[in-house]
């Protein structure tokens, strides 16, 4: 039952990402928590950013989300630790 808890708050964090860099896409303004506000007409880069970052947390909440219902492998382990990648590369 934990795994299913899991399993839906990320993908309500990846609907709910998804829906703000589509939002953004059709209005061609996008804000990160009204910190910050990118127009693509005066900052195109800003806003590719911003919707490029949303689009990225929403697919790593997906992967997460695969992971705690048993479909795919932990998308944390890409990462490892410090130094793990050059010991199995040299074993």
């Amino acid at each position: 039952m934990r795994s299913n808890y899991a399993a839906f708050v990320f993908v309500t964090i990846a609907l709910a990402a998804a829906w703000a860099a589509l939002g953004d896409l059709g209005a061609g303004v996008a804000s990160t928590n009204g910190l910050w506000t990118f127009s693509l007409a005066a900052n195109p880069a800003g806003f590719c950013f911003a919707v490029a970052s949303k689009l990225l947390i929403s697919a790593f909440c997906a992967a997460e989300a695969l992971h705690a219902l048993g479909l795919v492998g932990d998308p944390m382990a890409l990462f490892g630790e410090p130094g793990s990648r050059q010991r199995r590369l040299t074993r």
